[in-house]
């Protein structure tokens, strides 16, 4: 039909399919960690000869997004108080770390997601970089934000870790220990 245009090109709908991939060590040098981005897990690697090499699932779509990093991505770590004041500034620090709880080199996507006491979504859900295994943030309640027992989620969007902390936003500065 019309479609296929003058070389009658047959249009083949896209399957699930498994690829091998193969990376010379000499040109990523630090390929010790691969991650599926859109599956947020770690891929089995081998490396033998001077080549990485690794299987991805692509589904449907047909193509996915790998992340190359010189650790393993263990965790997120958050430091952040466990009692605030509103309309007060407060910074608060992520990490991205490895099993030793170093940072990790490199940018990482995250999700923060903070909540409230009923835990509705909160204007301070945001997507951010970590660089190089470091993300910092100012956080202000406003000062109709409803006391008690508020979340703070962050999502590592490459190996699909995450933390949660949880603080009191109090109404006075006395309640703060």
């Amino acid at each position: 039909d019309d479609r296929t245009g003058p070389f009658k090109a047959v249009m083949e709908e896209l399957v699930p399919q498994t690829v091998k991939v193969h990376l010379r060590s000499e040109t990523f040098p630090e390929a010790t960690h691969l991650y599926d981005m859109l599956g947020r897990e770690e891929l089995d690697i081998a490396e033998s000869g001077g080549v990485v090499s690794f299987d991805v699932d692509l589904g449907e779509i047909g193509g996915t997004i790998v992340a190359i990093s010189p650790q393993e991505i263990s965790g997120v770590a958050i430091d952040a108080p466990v009692a605030i004041h509103r309309d007060t500034d407060y910074r608060l620090c992520i990490k991205v770390v490895d099993p030793s709880r170093s940072v990790i080199r490199g940018i990482h996507p995250l999700k923060i997601t903070v909540t409230d006491p009923d835990g509705q979504e909160s204007e301070y859900v945001h997507h951010a970089c970590a660089d190089n295994g470091r993300y910092e943030f100012t956080l202000r309640p406003a000062l109709n934000d409803p006391t008690g027992q508020w979340t703070l989620t962050v999502d590592d969007l490459t190996a699909g870790k995450s933390a949660v902390h949880q603080f009191e936003l109090v109404s006075d500065r006395e309640s703060i220990q």
